[in-house]
């Protein structure tokens, strides 16, 4: 899509359904910054017969109006008329803009690496793969295919954490989703992924122990572990391998596996830091 610059009302942009709310901090700190030296990016508009409609750049235009802005700088695309495929290029937009940023949570990259293969199915819809569709290698080379190399690379991620994003995004409920925003436990990956593997109602009864005041819970394994009665020590066959295993370990090969899982025993660690 070919792009013009040019200032446009600010009352004349259309900001329709958007995957982040805007942040009122990141609001305020975008009202200083753009009132010392002005806008340094502009926006990006979607244009078509019913208007102009807002691609990307939520939080500079939140900032803008804030300050009083009657216009603002915009890079305008001309999108679809049709309105249906118009909110799929706008999201296009969003999305690819988002994920160029390294502010977002692991929750929120889940979220637009999911709507970025939703959007793109979208967009080209003959784009298949024969083969087994049951398969998790089929989901995985679809994946692969879906989304853009030169994304992948921007964003700094494999196919495989990719593909581990939008499993998580897809398990997680519409509820979960929406408390588990703006919480420590958005940007934690490894515990977003245990508890999208939780049915629904099992989610909400997770986070209900986690956040409660004070928590009843350090981490999504301690509700777990809390929710089935059995206070920290899972029953399961894998897990009692696994402890039986570790134990008889060296106090060096001990020390090895916590090296080899140390993002997580750090996420361990901090939760229990927050329960106390």
């Amino acid at each position: 899509m070919s792009a013009r610059f040019e200032e446009v009302l600010v009352s004349a942009i259309h900001v329709g359904n958007r995957l982040r709310d805007a942040d009122g901090d990141r609001v305020a700190v975008l009202k200083v910054t753009v009132g010392d030296r002005g806008l340094q990016q502009p926006i990006v508009l979607g244009e078509n017969v019913h208007g102009l409609h807002l691609g990307a750049g939520l939080h500079r235009l939140t900032a803008v109006m804030q300050l009083g802005w009657l216009r603002i700088p915009a890079s305008i695309k001309t999108i679809s008329d049709d309105p249906a495929r118009a909110a799929v290029e706008l999201r296009y937009i969003e999305v690819i803009e988002n994920l160029d940023r390294k502010e977002l949570t692991a929750l929120d990259r889940a979220r637009h690496l999911a709507a970025l293969h939703d959007v793109q199915q979208q967009l080209n819809p003959t784009k298949r793969r024969g083969g087994d569709r049951r398969s998790e290698d089929f989901k995985l080379q679809s994946l692969q295919f879906d989304l853009a190399e030169d994304l992948a690379e921007r964003v700094g991620l494999s196919p495989r954490s990719v593909a581990l994003a939008i499993s998580i995004s897809r398990g997680l409920s519409p509820k979960s989703m929406s408390r588990l925003q703006g919480t420590w436990l958005a940007d934690h990956q490894a515990q977003l992924k245990l508890l999208s593997d939780q049915k629904p109602a099992a989610q909400e009864q997770i986070l209900g122990a986690i956040f409660a005041d004070p928590p009843k819970a350090a981490s999504v394994m301690d509700a777990l572990a809390l929710l089935e009665g059995i206070s920290k020590e899972p029953s399961s066959a894998p897990w009692t391998r696994l402890s039986g295993t570790f134990a008889r370990l060296s106090k060096r090969d001990q020390f090895t596996f916590f090296d080899s899982h140390e993002d997580l025993v750090r996420e361990w660690l901090a939760g229990r830091e927050r329960a106390q």
